[in-house]
């Protein structure tokens, strides 16, 4: 019996190390061997921006989805598999250190794990974040969801290209809004210029939009550690009170704004406050829901 418990138990052990070898061997490494794999197979490219060996949501993708049989059998039929690691202890050779270095700019994002969806040609057109509870079943579903974006960009850029003028910029500007709204804006960051080029004289509003949206990004940008938060939040409050006439720009601005108050400044009651006006802004807009989960959290 104990010869028999001992076999049983080496055979799951030896199982065990066989999925998760196998699990590893479907992710490349390589941005550029994954684009030319994704050319030569019609696939679209699935990225796993992740920190492997410090990041519990991540361990606990790899633990309960991508070691799983089900993903290891069906994900590499669908997708070419792209991990860009970041890990603590780790240590990533030179060549794939660098290239996830870049592929963070390019790709921004503000915590892992970080999902992109992707063409052959590198376009993301699909993005979520953080821990998908319900195994390869439910990710796989996620996905799925993600991959009905695509033409719906094509859709949208279809629509934009067509047109000429004032309705050209209104077609822009719901392309740039609908990008935004999935978390790709980055992949059309020339787009706010060509509106605002569109419409010079600002006879749709997109002008001043577009310029205010231009200066939040520019804050955004040059903020460290090491900044005056009581200032930036004064600054993000005036920026917000231009873009009153763009109710959903304003309570992207009034979100930022509320974090700042909340983690930069540990000022609890103004952030409620101003997540409260977000919310009153449009509670079903990704921002309006983004600040009612920060409602929750909050005593």
């Amino acid at each position: 019996m104990k010869r028999l418990t001992f076999v049983l138990f080496g055979f799951l052990v030896a199982a065990g190390a066989i999925f998760s070898a196998s699990a590893q061997s479907i992710w490349l490494d390589d941005y550029t061997a994954a684009k030319q794999l994704a050319v030569q197979t019609g696939k679209d490219i699935l990225a796993d921006f992740t920190g492997s060996d410090w990041c519990p949501p991540c361990m606990r993708m790899e633990e309960e989805v991508f070691t799983q049989p089900d993903f290891i059998k069906n994900a590499p039929r669908k997708y070419v598999l792209l991990r860009v690691d970041y890990p603590h202890k780790l240590k990533l050779p030179d060549r794939v250190r660098l290239q996830n270095q870049a592929l963070a700019e390019r790709y921004p994002f503000d915590g892992v794990p970080t999902f992109v969806l992707m063409d052959a040609q590198g376009r993301a057109f699909g993005r979520a974040v953080g821990y998908v509870e319900g195994g390869p079943k439910a990710f796989f579903a996620l996905l799925e969801g993600l991959e009905k974006q695509k033409a719906e960009l094509a859709r949208l850029q279809g629509a934009a290209e067509s047109a000429a003028g004032e309705e050209k910029a209104k077609a822009l500007d719901v392309l740039f809004t609908q990008a935004d709204d999935w978390g790709i804006a980055y992949r059309f960051a020339a787009l706010p210029a060509e509106i605002e080029t569109l419409d010079k004289n600002n006879a749709l509003g997109l002008h001043e939009k577009y310029q205010i949206l231009g200066e939040y990004t520019y804050l955004l940008n040059s903020w460290t550690q090491n900044s005056d938060f009581n200032a930036a939040v004064t600054q993000v409050h005036a920026l917000a009170a231009r873009a009153k006439p763009y109710p959903r720009l304003q309570a992207k601005i009034l979100l930022t704004e509320g974090m700042i108050y909340l983690n930069a400044l540990n000022d609890e009651t103004s952030a409620k406050r101003t997540f409260q006006k977000v919310v009153e802004l449009g509670a079903e807009t990704p921002e309006g829901q983004q600040a009612s989960q920060l409602l929750d959290q909050l005593p």
